[in-house]
């Protein structure tokens, strides 16, 4: 898209492949493709319990703002795909900023607003292919919204048919305005989501009313700043449908009159916020200092990061991973987001179906990627991929590892309780250097779906394993075995004082690193 005017109605357009270039003329009520005054209304209130997880609006609201016309563009449906902040996945409520022309006089109204049926659908993305598509559509909330008329033309303005704002004395010919949806009944959504705009003109939409009123004059808002809360997955794309081939950037080579993918809009984005709240039984935490703290047994459908330098204190609470709407859960249920953190006295465990991984969505309890810090005291159990059985190559109840090859990060792992888990009790792996003492590790017994292993020292890691009770890790099948303590490609261990009980191999040597240790 080329450069907009700073004010005006769009009254025609040229399509080139590499750009897109308009030309405007002033005074013309909703006949072109935008309407332009620049800015973004304020948000409405956000409802105690609430966050902002979306936000492509802009404060103060100036008099208009650019604007798609849905009669002028033959248009049905208008929207974008978005990634939403934060962990709260609870839709509440959306804001639409939107642009209306329409003056009461025009229709012979005494009253300060008319009303129109406007709705705001939710679809899932379809990520298959080479460019993300429109989903399965989740749910679609249509509500009755009071619209104000336009201002009525200042003959003063330089265009005469505008209209002259008291806040900024300038001259528009649109009036920006903002339109909240209640999105409550939506439930809970996945990280992205396609969001769409829809609503009926004279001649357009899903159901066209066939007679003139002053929907014709009204359009969705447009902003040109980049969203303060959450992302625009692609700031050049939009979604829309519109009968005209022409308006798409393809020329409607990939069809008209559909909601789908239309590119070179930067750097306009619809002027949409979105607010939501935690699922229930989602985790919350207090903070004080560097310290977070887990305030009571939870879910999550995706991982906890701990904030760099801070330490995550479970206080003997539980957090059990689920499986995200629609999708699986990926990666460590807590990891850490810096270059330092900790983790102690928590629980953790997993409710999720079978979907197998590769790192870095493999499945861990909790995890330390190319991080110093300590991970202590805690409990880890049942962190597997679907039921026992289930052979992923996965499932780390607690995990170290710097998967940068750089750096010598330190970390402890001291006094753990980990038991059920999938595939290894405790890894340390990469180049760091650990030490790993006074936990117990507890495997599932004589098994023939997974050779699991209590602790794994490998790939250039250096460490002190010490004081451990390890037991029960077998492995009935002659291909393979499995191991309380395995070694592989290790850059030096020193081994002491541990105890294995009913493990098929208790040690499994591998490239010790010549017994080095070049400890914290």
């Amino acid at each position: 898209m080329g450069a907009l005017p700073p004010d005006g109605e769009l009254m025609g357009k040229l399509w080139h492949t590499k750009r897109r270039t308009i030309t405007a003329t002033a005074g013309v009520i909703a006949l072109g493709l935008l309407s332009f005054g620049g800015g973004i209304a304020a948000n409405a209130a956000v409802p105690a319990g609430n966050a902002v997880v979306f936000d492509a609006t802009v404060t103060p609201l100036p008099g208009n703002l650019p604007s798609v016309g849905f009669q002028a563009t033959q248009t049905a449906e208008f929207g974008d795909l978005v990634q939403l902040a934060g962990t709260n996945r609870v839709l509440r409520s959306a804001t639409v900023t939107m642009s209306d022309w329409a003056l009461a006089s025009t229709y012979g109204s005494t009253s300060p607003t008319w009303t129109h049926p406007i709705t705001f659908n939710v679809y899932n993305v379809d990520n298959s292919g080479s460019v993300p598509a429109l989903g399965a559509l989740i749910k679609s909330v249509t509500q009755t919204q009071t619209i104000p008329w336009r201002p009525e033309a200042d003959p003063t303005c330089s265009t005469p048919t505008a209209w002259r704002s008291t806040a900024d004395n300038k001259c528009y010919n649109g009036f920006a305005f903002n339109l909240t949806f209640d999105l409550s009944s939506i439930g809970t959504v996945p990280n992205e989501i396609i969001y769409g705009i829809a609503y009926n003109t004279n001649t357009w939409g899903a159901n066209p009313i066939g007679q003139p009123g002053p929907y014709e004059s009204l359009n969705v808002g447009l902003n040109s700043a980049s969203p303060t809360t959450g992302t625009d997955v692609e700031p050049d794309a939009v979604f829309w449908n519109t009968q005209t081939a022409g308006n798409y950037f393809d020329g409607g080579g990939a069809g008209v009159g559909t909601f789908r993918r239309d590119a070179n809009w930067a750097p306009y984005t619809p002027a949409v916020s979105l607010t939501a709240s935690a699922p229930a039984g989602a985790c919350s935490f207090s903070e004080s200092g560097d310290t977070l703290t887990l305030l009571a047994d939870c879910t999550t459908d995706q991982t906890i990061l701990v904030p760099p330098g801070k330490t995550l204190v479970g206080n003997d609470h539980t957090i059990t991973a689920v499986d995200p709407t629609g999708g699986h859960f990926l990666g460590a249920v807590v990891q850490n987001a810096g270059a330092t953190a900790s983790v102690t006295n928590l629980h953790v465990t997993a409710t999720l179906a079978t979907a197998c991984d590769a790192f870095p969505d493999s499945l861990a309890g909790i995890r330390l990627d190319g991080a110093a810090g300590s991970i202590t005291g805690n409990t880890v159990t049942g962190l597997q991929q679907g039921t026992v059985g289930d052979g992923c190559q996965e499932g780390d109840a607690i995990e170290v590892r710097n998967s940068a090859a750089t750096g010598m990060p330190s970390v402890t792992v001291t006094g753990n309780t980990v038991s059920a888990y999938q595939k290894t009790g405790i890894l340390v792996n990469g180049p760091l250097a650990a030490v790993v003492t006074g936990n117990t590790i507890t495997g599932y017994g004589p098994v023939g779906f997974i050779a699991q292993n209590g602790i794994q020292v490998s790939r250039g890691a250096t460490a002190q394993v010490t004081d451990n009770t390890i037991s029960n890790n077998f492995y009935t099948p002659e291909s393979d075995y499995a191991c309380g303590l395995i070694i592989y490609q290790a850059d030096g261990v020193k081994v002491g004082k541990n105890s294995f009980i009913g493990n098929e191999r208790n040690l499994c040597n591998i490239g010790r690193g010549g017994g080095k240790f070049g400890g914290i």
